[in-house]
């Protein structure tokens, strides 16, 4: 690990050595996600930044990776992560989870995602308090200090059936009828 000194800063530098990185292979990749899936609990399907991120350097990241080591043949992999440094086998774990994403084994960042799928800048977004949901904020309600959709606020406002429809749904459902009525009409 190479610590690099300019006149702005001072980080360090690390990358997977090249005889190393071709150790990193799709079925490596495919039986260390299935391994984090069962011990750690990740899903592939959520954002890199809301899942797999928070079990590296963790013991389950440990379990997984050896696993995968093993179940794939890769000692030299699995000796090769730990003859690193701690702050080296944090960026090399870092770099895998680029691999996972750069292969599309799992999501990549959501502030990339919606920018590349959306072409809407993060911080654009934000979620509804009452069901989760990411939306622009120019779609949200503004709710005290927080979100809310317009549906979660339709609901709120209006559910006197109790069955997650609002007012709003039901006079709209009255006016295509009323619509579809004129439209026979013509």
């Amino acid at each position: 690990m190479p610590i690099v000194r300019s006149v702005d800063s001072v980080h360090i530098e690390y990358t997977i050595p090249s005889d190393i990185k071709i150790l990193i292979t799709d079925d490596f990749l495919n039986e260390f996600l299935y391994q984090l899936i069962r011990i750690a609990g990740i899903s592939p399907y959520d954002f890199a930044d809301e899942g797999i991120e928070y079990v590296t350097g963790t013991c389950s990241w440990y379990a997984a990776f050896g696993k995968a080591c093993i179940d794939t043949d890769n000692k030299k992999l699995f000796d090769y992560r730990n003859s690193l440094e701690w702050y080296d086998s944090d960026i090399f774990d870092s770099e895998i989870i680029g691999v996972l994403i750069e292969k599309e084994f799992i999501l990549g960042y959501k502030i990339d995602i919606i920018k590349r799928e959306l072409d809407v800048e993060f911080e654009d977004v934000d979620v509804c308090d009452k069901c989760g949901m990411l939306m622009r904020t120019d779609i949200l309600i503004k709710n005290g200090e927080g979100y809310i959709c317009p549906y979660c606020k339709d609901v709120d406002d209006g559910d006197k059936y109790e069955n997650g429809t609002s007012d709003y749904y039901r006079e709209i459902c009255r006016e295509v009828d009323e619509y579809r009525g004129n439209n026979n009409e013509r």
